[in-house]
């Protein structure tokens, strides 16, 4: 279900919601029409934020749409301007539920500079060589076998092959552009730690929505040992 659905889904379940009449609280669910009932309300909130993204929406102008929205003559928005009005406010929202984010990881990676071995690419990718290669390096387009251990700047480890002791392959296009521009700088057997800034990283799109341990505009830390180029 791509996100534009998925808005359209939680917004008119809600508003069905909304023009009934308001009953208790059910504390338990008695028959599967109940329980389909709470499951695609739970469902539509844990994967939209109906709740928080869209508290302040004026329910009776939303309660009006929904009674025109087949009426060509009385709908007030024309369908093709949905999408991009829905897409515009999500990302306001966003922006400023990550207020602060930007500068918060621009401030440790000014910091993070100055320390001794921390080298700096064009780009602003930063990284310390822990251990040089003698291998070749790989291209763009490489398939490569790796080992890392990626933590957020507070420490949090949020993803390790390190940890769950298997390497991992993948093509250097295939990933962020901090690992695709930070490996090609490894030769094989090199072990670098790499600081990798926000817009080489996920950016606005954090994993999970940013709900895990990676938020909006945060840098990410890489230990990376490069063990062997796959395929050049």
């Amino acid at each position: 279900m791509n996100i534009i659905k998925g808005l359209a889904l939680g917004l008119v379940v809600a508003g069905m919601v909304s023009c009934n009449q308001q009953t208790a609280r059910k504390t338990t669910l008695s028959t599967e029409l109940d329980s389909v009932s709470y499951a695609l309300g739970a469902y539509i909130n844990f994967n939209f934020k109906i709740d928080k993204d869209f508290k302040d929406l004026n329910l009776a102008v939303f309660n009006q749409a929904i009674k025109e929205a087949s009426d060509s003559a009385k709908i007030l928005i024309d369908q093709k301007e949905l999408a991009p009005i829905l897409i515009a406010y999500t990302q306001k929202q966003v922006e400023k539920a990550s207020a602060g984010l930007i500068e918060k990881g621009e401030a440790f990676l000014a910091a993070n500079k100055a320390k001794k071995g921390v080298q700096v690419t064009e780009s602003g990718l930063q990284y310390i060589v822990e251990t040089e290669g003698s291998g070749k390096k790989p291209a763009e387009t490489s398939t490569v076998k790796v080992h890392y251990h990626g933590t957020t700047p507070e420490g949090e480890v949020f993803d390790s092959s390190v940890d769950r002791g298997t390497p991992a392959e993948f093509p250097l296009n295939r990933v962020i552009k901090g690992w695709t521009e930070g490996l090609q700088l490894m030769s094989v057997g090199a072990k670098y730690k790499f600081f990798i800034p926000q817009e080489l990283a996920y950016g606005a799109n954090a994993p999970q929505g940013g709900s895990g341990p990676i938020k909006a505009y945060m840098p990410l830390i890489f230990d990376v040992e490069l063990i062997e180029i796959i395929k050049e």
